[in-house]
């Protein structure tokens, strides 16, 4: 009785501090892509349309092509939707608990790993405050990472458990729904015969059937839905050994953010390395370690689970081509983390096993750790306040990325800070010329009444490219209001040929004919 009553005051007390730690994004608006993925997002207000997103892609709404098939991520937002709408303090709160779920199955498999309740206690707690999961919990858009991670633990969770029949059946079931959050899940039966060969489980084939099974009908259906397992590739810049080599700078850059949690934000700057670059030097030497301790623990019950669980999820990610167009994320790092999680455990619990005189120092180290990593999380939450303190930190800790820059100078533009926003736009287009930030710079001076600067703008957005649409309406409502309806319609009309689905310049040629007084054609 006493056990249960710890172990109930263990749980009680990781779902508390996982909660209280990251309170903070309660208050916290829709940044980033939450303003597609949510609040202009038309399949989530209705619940009938869920059966749809089973067979199209997580973008599909918007028309927009993508490596990303989420159907758990528009469940989710139709869930909360329906509870209060588009209300954002709900879509936090849910995060919130996902991500105290996911802190209470880290307490459960940690003790189940070390069979001891202190440890699993001191695991799951540095794992609910870890600063890098700040993306994950305080993005509305980190919930495929927090949905991904909560199914695949409860997955493994029950899997290790007693082979009854519920846990047979429920454990596949897990692994779909973790498959339908993020594609990362594939990799859990890899992560399920590395428990069972650590633990003595049966390894017979009929064990893992069920998951080839489950993982057999996502693939398809993921193919169905995208046209392909990932059809739009980025970065084609970097050939194959290119995209081989810049896969250790991922893997440096990521184990510094799990060692040192330290100038985290949401856009790091990519920067392709040569073959002898340190970082790849750097990287090169990790992978190494790891593989030197996975053969020198290969008897080890823990450490082999603590790699896998740190090396394969992360996997996905250092695929460079098939991710988005910044290759290196905080939220990639969710459950990842875990795995770093379980090696520090380790490493604390044979240093004071060797040298008792170490165990007080241990303890208390950790404690200190705990709090460190507390006060850091809770600091950085408040940077996910809004689109412009977002982005202001991003622009401030990679002021080499223009699209930092350049979504600074959106918030700012929307919160009426035009000056500043044209200060953002021009230092994005310092570093890289792109016909967007052009128009929308455009956009910018017109509405401070700089039409001659306006005109100049979007010719340059025209000069990269000729059949930019947003440039060509944009020129032609200028030319339009300037009353050279003559020199307006050419540039509607070629606008509507090259991009027959846009609305604006349809509307705005039958204006131009009005204006002629011919009607409309």
């Amino acid at each position: 009785m006493r056990l249960r009553a710890r172990r109930a005051a263990c749980i009680a007390g990781v779902a508390l501090l996982a909660v209280t730690v990251h309170s903070g994004s309660l208050a916290n608006g829709f940044v980033y892509d939450d303003a597609q993925q949510v609040v202009r997002n038309p399949w989530i207000r209705d619940p009938a349309l869920l059966p749809k997103v089973v067979i199209s892609g997580a973008w599909d709404y918007a028309s927009t092509a993508s490596n990303y098939y989420r159907p758990a991520m528009h469940a989710f937002y139709t869930a909360v939707h329906a509870v209060r709408g588009l209300d954002p303090a709900v879509f936090h709160l849910a995060n919130l608990l996902l991500h105290a779920a996911v802190c209470v199955l880290v307490f459960l498999l940690s003790e189940l790993l070390f069979g001891d309740l202190f440890a699993a206690l001191a695991a799951a707690a540095i794992f609910a405050v870890h600063p890098v999961h700040t993306e994950a919990v305080s993005w509305i858009g980190g919930f495929p990472d927090l949905g991904a991670a909560l199914f695949c633990l409860a997955a493994l969770w029950v899997h290790a458990g007693d082979e009854v029949a519920w846990r047979r059946c429920s454990a596949p079931a897990l692994f779909l729904c973790a498959l339908w959050c993020k594609e990362i899940a594939l990799v859990l039966p890899v992560l399920l015969l590395v428990w069972d060969k650590g633990h003595g489980h049966s390894l017979r084939l009929t064990r893992y059937l069920p998951y080839a099974a489950v993982a057999a009908v996502y693939l398809t259906l993921r193919a169905h839905a995208l046209g392909g397992l990932a059809p739009v590739r980025r970065h084609e810049e970097l050939g194959t050994l290119a995209v081989a080599i810049n896969t250790f700078p991922l893997i440096a850059a990521y184990a510094r953010m799990l060692v040192l949690p330290t100038r985290l934000t949401v856009f790091h700057g990519f920067e392709p390395a040569s073959l002898f670059d340190l970082r790849v030097i750097l990287g090169a030497a990790i992978v190494c370690a790891a593989a030197g301790m996975a053969v020198w623990f290969r008897r080890s019950r823990e450490v082999p689970v603590a790699l896998a669980v740190l090396a394969l999820p992360l996997l996905p990610a250092l695929y460079i081509p098939g991710v988005g167009e910044n290759p290196l994320a905080e939220r990639y790092l969710y459950l990842p983390s875990l795995g770093f999680v379980w090696l520090l455990i380790l490493a604390a619990r044979a240093a004071a096993s060797r040298t008792p005189a170490l165990a007080r120092p241990t303890v208390a180290a950790g404690i200190g750790l705990v709090i460190l990593f507390s006060f850091a999380s809770a600091a950085r939450q408040r940077v996910w306040r809004s689109d412009r303190t977002l982005w202001e930190d991003a622009a401030a800790k990679s002021p080499g990325a223009p699209i930092a820059h350049y979504n600074l100078a959106v918030a700012l533009k929307d919160e009426g800070g035009l000056e500043g926003a044209i200060a953002e736009y021009e230092a994005a287009l310092s570093i890289q010329q792109s016909s967007i930030a052009w128009t929308s710079l455009a956009a910018a001076q017109a509405a401070l009444g700089r039409d001659q600067l306006a005109h100049a703008a979007l010719l340059n957005a025209l000069a990269l490219d000729p059949g930019y649409g947003p440039a060509l309406n944009d020129l032609g409502l200028m030319e339009l209001r300037a009353g050279r309806v003559e020199s307006a319609i050419p540039l509607f009309e070629r606008a509507i040929k090259l991009h027959p689905t846009m609305p604006q310049p349809r509307e705005n040629l039958a204006l131009a004919y009005k204006a002629l007084g011919s009607g409309t054609r």
